[in-house]
């Protein structure tokens, strides 16, 4: 199998790694889903980012271990750290309170937030014909959130939290020059592990059993998710999704 993957043209393993990638946050956003309102998404948050931690270890020590974790970016892992976290607990609240297909659709619009905030923060440009894909795709969310009648507060979590992704995509663009996206995901888990942490005496409910394993489910998921192995062919993929995306640059950081 894995011969059969690497004879293949460098469009059909990026494409095989986004759909494996996609799979994998679906099956994560339905284990949010089953997991219930009953325990708070911070909490959610923090145990599913010490999982990963855990999981993350063997790499980090195969890849040069505390050598490896040095950086010389330390508040842009921070900052990219703190959007991912809002953006993660954003989502799970959504995920609570919505159905799965509501939520993804109001997520379509990482693209739109993407594209303005690099247009912001990174000085990029694009053309007529990609700001025109950029209003179609707003109004299909606006359509989505429905805002002729009373917008559910978890539609705003669901908005929230897409602009908390988009925001990651613009700290992974300043971070995917040097750092490696192991490094990124961990500093990524520490942050979140960090914050939430403060929170969990005034909110930590005991998990049940099967709560334990749905949470262990959602950091393997990630673990496994392909979005860590894609950016070792970022520059290959940005040729197939720069046409939906805005601009090269920010579909290689879009994957990771």
């Amino acid at each position: 199998m894995i011969i059969f993957f690497k004879k293949q043209s460098n469009n059909f393993k990026a494409i095989t790694a986004m759909l494996l990638a996609v799979f994998c946050v679906t099956i994560m956003s339905v284990q949010a889903k089953l997991i219930g309102i009953e325990y708070n998404a911070v909490q959610i948050t923090f145990a599913r980012a010490i999982v990963v931690l855990i999981l993350l270890m063997p790499f980090i020590y195969k890849l040069g271990g505390l050598n490896f974790l040095k950086t010389k970016k330390p508040f842009l892992h921070f900052f990219r750290g703190l959007a991912g976290l809002i953006g993660n607990v954003m989502f799970f609240l959504a995920f609570q309170r919505l159905p799965v297909a509501d939520v993804t659709v109001i997520s379509q619009a990482v693209p739109i937030f993407s594209c303005i905030l690099a247009i912001i923060f990174l000085g990029e440009t694009i053309g007529w014909r990609r700001w025109t894909a950029i209003t179609i795709g707003f109004l299909g969310v606006i359509i989505a959130i429905n805002p002729s009648v009373n917008i559910a507060v978890a539609s705003l979590y669901a908005l929230g939290g897409t602009l908390m992704w988009s925001t990651t995509i613009i700290f992974l663009r300043l971070l995917g020059s040097t750092e490696h996206p192991v490094k990124t995901v961990f500093y990524f888990m520490l942050v979140s592990v960090l914050i939430t942490s403060i929170f969990q005496p005034f909110l930590w409910k005991e998990p049940s059993f099967e709560v334990i394993l749905l949470i262990i489910g959602i950091g393997i998921n990630i673990k496994k998710s392909p979005k860590i192995k894609i950016l070792s062919i970022a520059p290959m993929f940005a040729n197939v999704i720069k046409n939906v995306a805005c601009n090269e640059s920010i579909s290689k950081n879009f994957i990771s």
